[in-house]
């Protein structure tokens, strides 16, 4: 988990306090944190560290290009990130490190947006695009990190928790009484809707691109699919096999890091089946 957060002024107006945002994520990141300005200072990042894949300095954040055209603030595990890896190696590319993070900006260069339809991992993250001047946002397909954004005369600003929007120029005052009514009941609030009126969620499988200070672009890159039809499963198909090598598949690909995995165990059904097929691949897990 780490914290990541921003801000795209329409002009510069006021200099916000970036290092007031660090300290209110610092509990996402204890591990390291950075800041970015543009150089027209209209666009600001900031990000807070949780190490866990290349722990040296070359994993740092906001990570840059050689040619600082682009810079990405990233929370998240992208699970593919060594096949992809590879694959830009071929086409000419260079590392200077072993991270994800360097793996997502390079992609950028290559694929550009449609980078989203090739990764798979949880993930919230923003591309600055110097030479585009454009703030590219996403969200991963099922929502698993957290991405607040608020949008006002003075510009956009984004943050992986709400309290971090403040520094940024961002009011509570306002309250959304249906995300109120909606927390009331289902204790969280479906949709784009938060408690502050004036701030709002950037939907699982969504990405926005920012110019000037607004919101240009926005759409759905990834939806659930749907089965009009529900085929017939073959006859030979043992759906206790099926399910055993989906999990272990899915349970392996999540297990890549370079510090030491454990696991919290309640003891029920789902979490003792995870925990069994991790010690699978390894058997020292705590």
């Amino acid at each position: 988990m780490c914290g990541i957060a921003g801000y795209f002024q329409s002009k510069v107006k006021e200099s916000y306090d970036l290092n007031r945002v660090k300290d209110l994520m610092s509990h996402r990141g204890p591990d390291g944190s950075g800041i970015y300005k543009s150089k027209s200072k209209k666009v600001g990042l900031v990000h807070t560290r949780l190490a866990i894949q290349d722990l040296s300095e070359q994993g740092r954040q906001p990570m840059e290009t050689s040619n600082g055209s682009s810079v990405i603030v990233f929370n998240g595990e992208i699970y593919n990130f060594k096949e992809l890896r590879e694959n830009l190696v071929t086409e000419g590319y260079n590392f200077k490190g072993y991270s994800d993070t360097e793996v997502l900006l390079k992609l950028y260069q290559a694929k550009g947006h449609d980078l989203l339809n090739i990764l798979d991992g949880i993930f919230a993250f923003a591309i600055w695009d110097e030479h585009k001047k454009e703030l590219f946002i996403a969200r991963d397909a099922l929502g698993v990190k957290p991405l607040f954004y608020s949008q006002s005369d003075n510009g956009f600003s984004f943050a992986s928790e709400i309290a971090a929007l403040s520094p940024l120029g961002v009011s509570f005052k306002h309250l959304n009484f249906d995300a109120l009514k909606n927390y009331i009941t289902f204790l969280w609030s479906p949709g784009e809707g938060t408690i502050a009126q004036n701030v709002k969620k950037l939907n699982p499988g969504h990405a926005i691109i920012i110019k000037n200070g607004e919101i240009y672009k926005s759409w759905q890159w990834f939806a659930l699919p749907t089965l009009r039809n529900k085929p017939k499963p073959p006859k030979h198909l043992n759906f206790v096999t099926e399910v055993d090598r989906l999990l272990k598949k899915a349970v392996f690909k999540q297990m890549i890091s370079d510090v030491p995995v454990g696991a919290f165990l309640s003891g029920g059904l789902d979490s003792s089946a995870l925990v069994n097929f991790a010690r699978e691949l390894n058997p020292n897990l705590e």
